[in-house]
């Protein structure tokens, strides 16, 4: 009967994707550059900020579309980044991070099965789910890695995929899992061939927008032409502030496309951690302008941080012993690496069943993609079992059955800190 109800349910159950390699940290006590969870705690003024907000009595409901004064406080900052005064009142929505403000918005975009929404592919896999949950069919485009070792959009993929009944794409930069940064050009090119579909509506979850490096800067696109009218910006203070687990983000988008959103999500969380909200929205000027510590404010001390642990990998793994080959990443908190030439490295064990571990009482549930096992995945529970270093193979950031597919790649996150990305990549030498 369990079977029969998991086959049921309306999305793919993909828990398994993120505990399967969680678990083996906690069980044999792995270095871990797998999830994209900051090692920074919350910043001291955050939780002071915490702490006043709910002894000011920010405890009880509040408005759907978010606390009042944390809507007022992120018009305030983010309207020069628009180039236009953002209404707070109707134009922002604060939700249970940033996924919240996803599940909401695509719950109110799509409205049957004919709707289309196209993902560029590698994806953060909530996106599928958040998908399927609206009940839109999903169409792909992929990220190629090119000569000059960065990823670039197939845009005529873009162009061929694209027709009557797409109604919205969903960017994201800097990209999780690539750390691609879509540079002003690449996404004026986007636009332009967007021009030719007025009817369909972009998503772009910025929520790295803050954390780029080698040169390149964020682009807001819905600053490009008039891409506002038709532009959901979704940000996430987690990302910003180090504290994921507060669940606060929110999402600047018109009026008229960001209220149904708000229905959405008035009948699903209808608030979410009001005091939390107000932390947050009080502390992002303090984090974007005060000193924090050595002369950098917060969010260039994270940066600086994160652009560090970044290069140990990036050197690590050129000057590893094993072919692991690093692709360029300008942002975010990851970034990818060729496995190709492990295949003939990585023992058959992880190619030929689903369960390596000599635990045979293990309660570690794992991912079944079919046998012989992908590469990626192999790879990377090899890695995790006998070099103690744990990744995220790649496969899970594509669609099933996607012609788009591939197993070559390994994500690694660089926000986990130096300590524990000099130890594992240590381990990697």
């Amino acid at each position: 009967m369990e079977g029969e109800f998991r086959k049921q349910t309306k999305v793919d159950d993909i828990l398994c994707i993120w505990e399967e390699f969680g678990c083996l940290v906690g069980k044999y006590n792995i270095p871990s550059l797998g999830e994209g969870a900051p090692h920074f705690q919350p910043p001291k003024f955050l939780v002071d900020s915490l702490v006043k907000a709910i002894e000011e009595g920010h405890n009880q409901y509040t408005s759907s579309y978010g606390h009042p004064e944390a809507r007022e406080l992120l018009a305030e900052l983010y309207s020069p980044s628009f180039g236009k005064e953002i209404n707070p009142e109707r134009e922002i929505l604060i939700s249970n991070g940033a996924n919240g403000c996803m599940t909401a918005v695509l719950g109110s975009l799509i409205h049957s099965k004919s709707d289309e929404i196209i993902l560029i592919e590698p994806f953060f896999p909530q996106y599928f789910s958040q998908s399927q949950f609206a009940g839109a069919t999903i169409k792909t485009v992929p990220l190629i890695p090119s000569d000059d070792n960065q990823w670039h959009l197939d845009l005529d993929a873009l162009k061929e995929t694209l027709n009557e009944n797409t109604k919205c794409i969903i960017m994201n930069t800097p990209h999780n899992p690539t750390g691609k940064v879509f540079t002003k050009e690449e996404l004026q090119e986007i636009s332009d061939i967007l021009e030719e579909y007025p009817h369909v509506y972009v998503i772009n979850d910025d929520v790295y927008y803050f954390l780029t490096f080698e040169g390149h800067e964020h682009h807001i696109f819905a600053t490009l032409g008039d891409n506002w009218k038709k532009t959901i910006t979704i940000f996430s203070g987690g990302k910003i502030l180090c504290c994921t687990g507060w669940k606060v983000g929110w999402a600047i988008a018109p009026a008229d496309i960001l209220r149904q959103a708000v229905v959405f999500n008035d009948c699903t969380v209808y608030c979410n951690n009001v005091p939390g909200q107000l932390a947050v929205a009080r502390s992002l000027k303090v984090a974007k302008q005060e000193e924090y510590k050595d002369g950098l404010t917060f969010i260039e001390y994270e940066g600086e941080d994160f652009k560090r642990s970044y290069d140990i990998i990036f050197k690590g793994l050129e000057e590893s012993s094993l072919p692991i080959k690093p692709i360029k990443a300008s942002g975010g908190y990851f970034i990818c690496a060729d496995v190709s030439e492990l295949r003939d490295i990585v023992p058959e064990k992880y190619f030929k069943q689903q369960e390596y571990e000599d635990d045979p009482d293990t309660t570690i549930e794992k991912n079944d993609f079919g046998l012989p096992v992908p590469l990626d995945l192999a790879v990377c529970r090899w890695l995790a079992m006998e070099k103690k270093v744990v990744t995220m193979p790649g496969t899970f950031f594509y669609m099933k059955g996607s012609k788009h597919m591939t197993d070559k790649y390994i994500r690694l996150a660089f926000c986990r800190g130096e300590e524990i990305t000099k130890a594992a990549m240590e381990n990697l030498k």
